[in-house]
């Protein structure tokens, strides 16, 4: 097993480096990065990081909706020995602030207006604070901020791949990968420090139970802030397996026929919503069209029944579907 995230998006990039790593949509079309394009992004990152004078263990925020760019930061962080911090993307400037305050957090990236201009206001309080905007449309303030873009552009990377090297051969398995602050249920969210260890715990513990191979597509809608998606993520990239990112969550629906997933973490909520719309849409069905689907229901949870008392398949079932 790796010993630490770096270690494993590095080795997950050598051996899947023509394979599709992500999906994401530009201007309503879908596009993608092979593995290799996403490890070069997240090594130029690195570097960038290095030549801003992130050290290792410092805190880095996050604070975006889904994105690509989200995983890019927080394995570039990774690989320069940093600890990604992320916000959620609806926070308040206030609640924002309180984490950046808490983590003593220096440097952030963010995504859309709506957060910077919240980062903008706790800078104005005097935090000295350097912002990077994936959102290349956004009027920024370039005393404090800067597009993203422009940022991961680092010439000469040679050196500071050098220093990429010696942070990684540091890094301990029990060291800090990330810090994820949940509200918990009374006063201010607490940061829960999560190690590389724990991590790989959780990516074994899905291994056993679930078969994703480089064959599936992921889709990436439950929030990265949380560690629910966030653990998933990695295991898809453990994997090799294509990740689809949705940075609006309330368009789940249009998308999951778009990019037709074969693996992905949900909530109740969602199987809520599909389950009411199938049943709706079958209630106004011709007659045979209802029948095909009551008895389709029927054969499914024979199915169902037999895979769980892991009997053999019935032909019957089959045939009578």
């Amino acid at each position: 097993m790796y010993d630490h995230i770096g270690q494993m998006i590095q080795e997950s990039v050598n051996q899947n480096a023509g394979h599709t790593a992500v999906k994401f949509k530009k201007d309503g079309v879908w596009q993608s990065l092979t593995y290799a394009e996403f490890g070069n992004m997240i090594e130029s990152l690195a570097c960038a990081l290095i030549k801003a004078g992130v050290n290792p263990k410092d805190n880095i925020g996050i604070y975006s909706a889904n994105r690509y760019e989200w995983a890019v930061t927080d394995f570039a962080c990774a690989l320069a020995g940093a600890v990604s911090v992320p916000i959620y993307a609806t926070n308040t400037a206030e609640q924002a602030e309180f984490i950046i305050n808490d983590a003593k957090i220096r440097l952030i990236f963010s995504g859309n207006e709506f957060q910077y201009k919240n980062i903008e206001t706790i800078a104005s309080h005097g935090n000295a604070l350097k912002l990077i905007t994936y959102d290349h449309t956004i009027n920024i303030d370039p005393g404090f901020a800067g597009y993203f873009r422009q940022f991961i552009s680092v010439e000469n990377q040679n050196e500071l791949k050098k220093e990429i090297k010696l942070r990684l051969a540091q890094i301990n398995k029990h060291d800090t990968a990330t810090i994820i602050y949940t509200s918990g249920t009374t006063g201010n969210p607490k940061g829960v420090m999560l190690t590389h260890a724990n991590l790989f715990h959780q990516c074994m513990a899905v291994d056993t139970s679930f078969n994703v191979s480089s064959r599936d597509i992921s889709l990436c809608f439950l929030p990265l802030s949380h560690v629910y998606e966030r653990m998933w993520s990695y295991f898809v990239y453990f994997k090799g397996a294509t990740h689809t990112y949705l940075e609006d969550p309330k368009k789940i629906i249009e998308t999951l026929k778009e990019v037709k997933p074969s693996a992905m973490v949900s909530v109740p909520r969602l199987y809520e919503k599909i389950f009411s719309a199938v049943m709706n849409a079958q209630e106004d069905a011709p007659f045979l069209k209802k029948m095909l689907f009551q008895k389709a229901l029927r054969t499914g949870k024979e199915y169902a029944c037999a895979v769980k008392d892991k009997r053999p398949v019935s032909l019957d079932i089959m045939a009578d579907s």
